[in-house]
């Protein structure tokens, strides 16, 4: 018993809880069999050598990318450092510019848009805002339009321009440069590879260059005037109200001052919140009387309960209660005298 493998350990502790008497070396053979081939098989020499066999085969496999063996595409180093560098291609098309304050080309916008009011030379406010539909089909509102000041690098250097009819659309997440309404003032639009380019009269007088995301980014920075332009835009009745809502019924004067400290303007609402109203409307008090009665029998109340669903022992199915103000005495009348 002291020679077998720790693999009979259980096997061990058992047969040793058997009576001695009870204990013969044909029982302990024919256990150890049964254990023996019940226990899990390990691998043999054939196994293990076809296993290196296949392991050594996958080693020999080369990547398709940089077609050297040890490695397959997807843990390709040159891999990686090509995507890297035209990550870092998109943050460098203009200095000092951020993604978001990037122009992209936009084939379906209909006018040159921006998120920015420190932009604008001079704005015009449209009266009654308009409407612009975006890609899902929502509408975000254009409030008016105005010139802005740009450098476009081309060629190495930078030339100073401006766009006229820059639309204002607080809403719209990157600055428009519309393709369509540049063609039609007499601009032909290329786009080869990774540039484009802008050109009128065998000229390039903008070019572009293709992000990570195939959007073409224009070589274009704006340049902010020293004092900008005043843009008021007319906050809706409703947006306290819908803030109201969104930040699940909280009392206004707490969100009017929360949005206030991250810089988000919202006008003074008199609206009352429906839903308000009625998850937090309750019973009124009843208050209590000017006076009381001071004599018995001053003031009486009565009350009829009825029709009963069963009849009482007496066969009655109403009663009435009288109750008097002053000395609580009451008294109950039922059957044929209700």
């Amino acid at each position: 018993m002291l020679t077998l493998p720790s693999e009979f350990f259980e096997f061990k502790s058992v047969w040793e809880s058997i009576p001695i008497e009870e204990q013969s070396i044909n029982k302990l053979t024919e256990r150890l069999r049964l254990i023996e081939m019940c226990l899990p098989s390990k691998p043999d020499s054939t196994a293990l050598v076809a296993t290196k066999k296949r392991a050594a085969k996958k080693v020999e496999r080369k990547c398709y990318v940089c077609r050297k063996p040890g490695h397959i595409a997807k843990d390709c180093w040159k891999k990686d450092r090509k995507q890297k560098t035209s990550g870092d291609a998109f943050v460098c098309i203009v200095e000092g510019v951020t993604e978001k304050e990037q122009w992209i080309a936009d084939s379906g916008a209909s006018a040159h848009m921006t998120s920015y009011r420190k932009y604008f030379l001079d704005f015009k406010e449209f009266p009654p805002p308009k409407p612009v539909y975006v890609g899902n089909n929502n509408a975000i509102m254009a409030y008016g339009q105005g010139t802005v000041n740009v450098d476009m690098k081309v060629n190495g250097k930078w030339v100073s321009n401006h766009l006229s009819e820059v639309w204002y659309e607080p809403d719209v997440s990157r600055n428009l440069f519309p393709v369509s309404q540049t063609l039609a003032k007499g601009f032909v639009f290329r786009a080869e590879g990774n540039e484009c380019s802008f050109t009128r009269d065998g000229h390039v007088r903008l070019r572009g260059i293709r992000t990570i995301n195939g959007l073409y980014a224009l070589k274009m920075c704006v340049v902010c005037p020293e004092v900008p332009a005043e843009v008021y835009v007319a906050s809706a009745d409703q947006s306290l109200q819908l803030w109201h809502e969104r930040l699940c019924h909280q009392n206004k004067t707490y969100v009017k001052e929360f949005l206030g400290q991250r810089g988000i303007e919202v006008c003074e609402s008199k609206v009352s919140c429906e839903g308000c109203l009625y998850g937090k409307q309750q019973r009124g008090r009843f208050h209590e009387r000017p006076s009381r009665p001071i004599v018995t029998g001053a003031l009486i109340h009565a009350d009829v309960c009825g029709p009963m669903q069963e009849r009482s022992i007496g066969g009655s199915r109403y009663f009435v209660c009288f109750k008097d103000d002053f000395s609580r005495f009451r008294s109950l009348l039922h059957g044929v005298q209700v």
